[in-house]
């Protein structure tokens, strides 16, 4: 069954790319928004895929390239993908009485990383819920850097499943956590007494909520880095505010 819905994944990369798109032949569109024209040539394995270029240069505000992303979807009801993830089978039966008979606006999905070969069940990224099923006209995305989807109307749970594919290694990882903590603290705009009291506190507490709370430690090894690293990201972070605000 094809559902009514347009599938977008924002990429510039063609790892893991096909895995990606042949989990969405549900959808009876798919965009793909990228600059690379290695992608441009490849033949994906969708019947209805286009591809749009993005923005000449590297995306520092991705909740403007998903917004315009919306408005190019030829359905009403949009599904986000990223390229390191899979949408794990279910029922499209399910999914279009679900869109077709509720009142709600926007949909979350259960994303679940797998780490070092296996799935987290546990921590921060063992199942997190993730608005990632919007209707156009009424949702958008806000925040430049890990943007999040609102919605004017009601936000309901689906049964949709992703398995994200993030980190190759440990190495990736951090590459990764040093990467983007550094772009989210250069934006963030905060008295410096505040970063220098989260300095000391927010890196700690991060890893408590992690590892303890959340249950990571359940995850064994695999549980115990992501928490350490995701606590280095916090820490980063504040680094990177102060030192952008001393220089200002």
């Amino acid at each position: 069954m094809m559902l009514p819905i347009t599938a977008i994944i924002l990429t510039n990369t063609t790892d893991h790319l096909e895995e990606a798109v042949r989990t969405l032949s549900h959808f009876n569109e798919l965009i793909i928004v990228t600059n690379s024209v290695s992608i441009q040539k490849k033949n994906l394995p969708h019947p209805r895929a286009k591809i749009i270029p993005g923005p000449h240069r590297p995306i520092t505000d991705f909740s403007a390239v998903r917004n315009a992303a919306l408005k190019n979807a030829s359905n009403d009801w949009v599904f986000f993908l990223d390229s390191d993830e899979e949408l794990q089978p279910f029922d499209a039966n399910t999914l279009m009485h679900r869109i077709s008979n509720s009142q709600a606006t926007a949909y979350t999905i259960t994303r679940q990383d797998v780490f070092l070969g296996k799935k987290l069940k546990y921590g921060e990224a063992g199942n997190q819920q993730i608005v990632r099923l919007v209707h156009k006209k009424f949702s958008q995305f806000t925040g430049s850097i890990h943007e999040t989807a609102t919605t004017q109307g009601s936000i309901s749970a689906s049964e949709l499943h992703v398995l994200h594919f993030a980190h190759k290694n440990v190495s990736t990882f951090l590459a990764d956590v040093t990467k983007y903590a550094t772009e989210i603290g250069t934006h963030k705009n905060q008295p410096q007494h505040r970063t220098l009291i989260e300095l000391v506190t927010y890196p700690p507490a991060k890893f408590i909520f992690t590892f303890i709370i959340k249950q990571g430690f359940r995850d064994g090894i695999r549980g115990f880095v992501y928490s350490v690293l995701m606590s280095l990201h916090s820490l980063i972070v504040r680094i990177s505010t102060y030192e952008t605000a001393t220089k200002k």
